[in-house]
């Protein structure tokens, strides 16, 4: 195990809308174990937006409770859309302070947009590791050639991709449940 003292910054938006397009969930604890890859946690974090949307409130919770620093930004609505702004430079100011604080010493950003770019050179001037972690069809370019790894999920996919259980009979309902939480929940419609 190494000594160096690992941050993970996560985009959720950004993360979110890749696994939309990859299809999958994910397995936040064993992206966590991925990414920490056998080097000393600080701290995850994980960036979003309060939606209000079904579902939001557990997510978050089930974070939380995996060890994630939680950071919410509110949601902003403009017509019928609702959208986030300003959730890069929440995460990019945490970075930067934390950084400056030399709470870390390396910095794995979870996001692959080119936003980012100047806060990892910045990183990089003080000194710090950047690992930049992405699907590899959403990251920059100029991000990837920055940063001083890249770490593809398109590639451990496999090792983080969040697998549902096949139903399981019992007592004539049927349950299901998901490796990462060892949860059971009863489908939709079965007799309690």
């Amino acid at each position: 195990m190494s000594d160096d003292g690992v941050c993970i910054f996560i985009d959720g938006e950004n993360l979110f809308y890749s696994e939309k397009r990859q299809g999958i969930e994910l397995d936040y604890l064993k992206l966590k174990e991925a990414l920490v890859a056998g080097r000393k946690l600080v701290r995850p974090y994980y960036y979003g937006t309060m939606m209000r949307e079904r579902g939001q409130n557990r997510f978050l919770d089930l974070l939380r409770h995996a060890g994630y620093e939680v950071r919410l930004l509110q949601s902003i609505q403009y017509g019928s859309t609702r959208f986030e702004k300003g959730l890069d430079v929440m995460l990019v100011t945490d970075m930067l302070v934390l950084a400056h604080r030399d709470i870390y010493d390396v910095a794995v950003l979870v996001a692959g947009d080119r936003d980012y770019l100047y806060a990892v050179k910045a990183l990089k001037d003080m000194g710090k590791r950047v690992e930049v972690a992405s699907f590899d069809d959403s990251c920059s370019r100029d991000l990837g050639l920055t940063a001083d790894r890249i770490i593809s999920l398109t590639r451990i996919v496999p090792r983080i991709q969040l697998r549902s259980r096949k139903p399981k009979i019992s007592g004539g309902r049927e349950m299901l449940g998901t490796e990462a939480e060892g949860a059971v929940v009863f489908k939709a419609g079965s007799s309690t």
